[in-house]
């Protein structure tokens, strides 16, 4: 059994792993989504497409990129928690995992789940792939803060 400063076991640690994917990497990817939109909304470089996909809406920058963004939240977590069981096995089995683990995980997926998908969001693979792996980034980074996951 694999012990942190903390006193994590490996079961314990699988499934804080699997616990921050599932909650936390949707709400850091709603947060880069409603970021990046609301600066590309700001300066006018916004896609028609995403303007056209929601007619109902004033032209508010912020009304635009909070619905953006929630939508970006509700589909991003199946694929955060593809995400962390596949971590999870890892860090079940190693204790822990690095970063380009991390990120390779959360890439792959999120570019899978996407082109599953389909739709509107095969136009944007790539920065799906991008924002998946800064959020895994970030579940990583606050694992370890927490001492749940070795360095």
């Amino acid at each position: 059994m694999h012990q942190t400063s903390k006193g994590a076991g490996s079961g314990a640690r699988a499934l804080w792993v699997l616990l921050a994917h599932t909650l936390v990497a949707p709400f850091l990817a709603a947060l880069m989504v409603l970021l990046l939109v609301g600066l590309a909304h700001a300066t006018g470089r916004l896609p028609a497409h995403l303007l056209a996909r929601l007619p109902d809406l004033p032209a508010d920058t912020m009304l635009v990129s909070s619905r953006i963004a929630l939508a970006g939240y509700v589909w991003s977590a199946i694929p955060a928690a593809v995400t962390g069981l596949g971590l999870a096995g890892v860090a079940f089995a190693q204790g822990r995992y690095s970063w380009l683990v991390a990120v390779v995980v959360a890439a792959v997926v999120a570019t899978s789940c996407a082109v599953i998908t389909g739709g509107i969001l095969l136009a944007h693979v790539t920065e799906i792939a991008l924002i998946a792996a800064v959020s895994a980034l970030g579940v990583r980074h606050v694992l370890q803060a927490a001492g749940l996951l070795g360095g």
